[in-house]
């Protein structure tokens, strides 16, 4: 099979290197200059991150900012709880991504038998779905913080969260992310060094993961976690999915077909997620029929690098 990946983000990228050290057939394109700065908070999980690295030859370690030691989650009406950490880091995503990006001769193939939309928010090539949720974002590296360490402020009725994620030499991400627009003016006064912003999918997609020939893997499919935001991780686990079968299969079209089924198998997690977010958005947080998105809560936290004990985190809102 000849694949062409379209879209050389983190997902993308992965994805490649999987192929072409297994000895696929496989090419890349990206329209992104070289100095593009990545609008992302750079956090993820370095202990389920780390494995996934070592398949591609990367360690992952050389590229950590920060090692979180507590994380504190906070509520605008001044709920505050703190937990410890289960592998939360900040991490170089950009030199990661320079790193892996500099041995690809890009090419636009237009022939492949399976071509992978990894276009992240435009999905450029599998076109726009009707269901989509996308919010606001945006974000500064700056050298002022309020907080050391890890601090998350959850919006009033579940708009979304504001952000200060510690990377290295004195930096810091301080942002937002809302469906609301005007929530993005809560960190005006915030000094910065350099400003990005964009907005990220937050609904998974996986019943349009394909169209003919083309399937999408991490943003460009919503494997971005509808209650932390974050897509690193579930991006790369996307990747791997696809890699597996692709790797396992002959015809790229039953490989498509058993993809798409696997995606939704995996991240089935995320439409219960979905779920709870909008009944949060709809004024319905403490009703006892949530109990039912407990476990899928408390494993997605765990998931991100938190050490989550929903029965602290209820407590505290209480």
């Amino acid at each position: 099979m000849r694949i062409s990946i379209k879209g050389l983000g983190i997902s993308g990228l992965y994805l490649y290197e999987r192929l072409r050290q297994g000895g696929f057939n496989v090419s890349g394109f990206d329209i992104k200059r070289p100095d593009f700065y990545i609008p992302c908070a750079y956090a993820t999980n370095l202990y389920l991150m780390k494995p996934f690295m070592s398949k591609i030859g990367v360690d992952f370690e050389e590229y950590v900012f920060h090692h979180a030691e507590s994380i504190i989650l906070a509520g605008e009406r001044g709920m505050s709880v703190e937990f410890r950490s289960a592998g939360l880091v900040t991490f170089d995503r950009n030199r990661l991504q320079m790193d892996l990006m500099g041995g690809i001769a890009m090419k636009n193939d237009q022939d492949a038998d399976i071509v992978v939309d990894a276009t992240g928010i435009s999905r450029y090539y599998l076109g726009r779905d009707p269901g989509d949720i996308t919010y606001y974002t945006k974000e500064y590296l700056t050298d002022r913080s309020s907080h050391d360490d890890f601090y998350f402020l959850f919006l009033e009725r579940g708009n979304g969260y504001l952000w200060e994620f510690p990377l290295d030499k004195g930096h810091f991400h301080v942002g937002v992310g809302s469906r609301v627009y005007d929530d993005l003016h809560r960190i005006d006064q915030q000094e910065r060094i350099k400003i990005t912003g964009r907005k990220i999918r937050m609904k998974p997609l996986f019943e349009s993961a394909r169209r003919g020939n083309i399937v999408g893997i991490g943003e460009a499919v919503g494997t971005v976690s509808p209650l932390t935001g974050e897509g690193i991780l579930p991006s790369i686990e996307s990747a791997e999915l696809l890699y597996d079968l692709i790797s396992h299969g002959s015809d790229p079209d039953e490989v498509i077909r058993s993809y798409t089924k696997k995606l939704r198998d995996r991240f089935s997690s995320y439409y219960q997620l979905s779920e709870f977010v909008e009944r949060v958005q709809a004024g319905n947080l403490l009703r006892p029929s949530n109990l039912r998105y407990a476990g899928p809560i408390s494993r997605e936290m765990k998931h991100f690098g938190i050490d989550f004990s929903l029965v602290k985190a209820v407590r505290s809102l209480i």
